[in-house]
């Protein structure tokens, strides 16, 4: 069974039982909420066909400062991470998070400058400064 089925599941056998949830359910609950409501801004930032080549395959969970998604494209991880109503793109490389960018909310441009910094990392492997 998938987390999201599971969790499914759990909020289904508490509303037929009529018992409060406590507070480590609660909390799990409201995380997977504000998930889902990353899921639906990064559809209103993000067109249909981009949205499924990097969020189908991605792994949602919470973070320090919010909701996010893991996702690979070529060999490369990255994670999309919402803070407050900015986005946070880092790369990750052994175990380790580099920002490479700050995706704002009222940027108009928002789509493009996602795109084009995951293009120049995947783009870039191999290349130093000097290439």
């Amino acid at each position: 069974m998938t987390k999201e089925l599971a969790l499914f599941v759990r909020q289904a056998r508490q509303r037929l039982s009529g018992v409060p949830l406590d507070e480590k359910d609660r909390l799990s609950d409201e995380q997977a909420k504000h998930i889902e409501d990353f899921k639906l801004y990064l559809a209103r930032k993000v067109a249909l066909a981009l949205r499924l080549e990097l969020f189908l395959p991605a792994t949602w969970s919470w973070h320090q400062t919010g909701p996010g998604a893991r996702f690979a494209v070529d060999a490369r991880n990255f994670l999309l991470v919402q803070h407050n109503l900015d986005c946070q793109l880092f790369l990750e490389t052994n175990e380790r998070q580099v920002l490479l960018t700050i995706l704002r909310d009222a940027d108009a441009q928002f789509e493009d400058r996602l795109v084009v910094t995951i293009g120049d990392v995947v783009e870039n492997v191999g290349h130093t400064k000097g290439d």
